[in-house]
């Protein structure tokens, strides 16, 4: 199962980086000037760093260390890349929101504040509610296979 779960993963991974790409072909491509100043905004200042930063970080180390069938078995590195991984997804809404705002990258404590907050309040928001239900479908007459699933 974590086996598979780490396959999800790595193709979320890559179905974000086809998608970003795409989107920054087709714009660069059709050089419309309402459209190429939000990368020009992006590719200015110190965003340029921050940019490849986001390559690095959401697309290469991840598909790199996911890329082997054993990473994808580990269920204490599944753990570490996975809260990585999200860490990653904020900086991209980061670098999606604050170009806008701000005309040089720099990270506040208000800025990690309300992402703890944020993800504090949904973490137990969401194990409130998964103790009113049962995790596992114990009326389920497949269970047996798939606790036994081999991959």
């Amino acid at each position: 199962h974590f086996h598979d779960l780490g396959k999800l993963t790595y193709g979320f991974i890559i179905f974000w980086t086809y998608i970003a790409f795409s989107q920054f072909f087709l714009i660069w491509y059709a050089n419309i000037p309402e459209e190429t100043s939000w990368y020009l905004l992006r590719l200015t200042n110190n965003w340029e760093e921050f940019s490849y930063f986001l390559i690095i970080g959401h697309f290469l180390i991840p598909l790199f260390l996911f890329m082997s069938r054993h990473a994808k078995r580990n269920i204490p590195f599944n753990i570490i890349m996975n809260c990585f991984i999200v860490i990653m997804c904020y900086f991209d809404f980061y670098y999606l929101i604050m170009p806008t705002i701000s005309k040089s990258f720099h990270l506040s404590f208000t800025d990690i504040a309300c992402f703890i907050g944020i993800g504090g309040l949904f973490t137990s928001l969401t194990f409130k509610r998964l103790r009113q239900y049962d995790l596992i479908p114990s009326k389920d007459p497949r269970l047996g296979e798939s606790l036994h699933l081999e991959n």
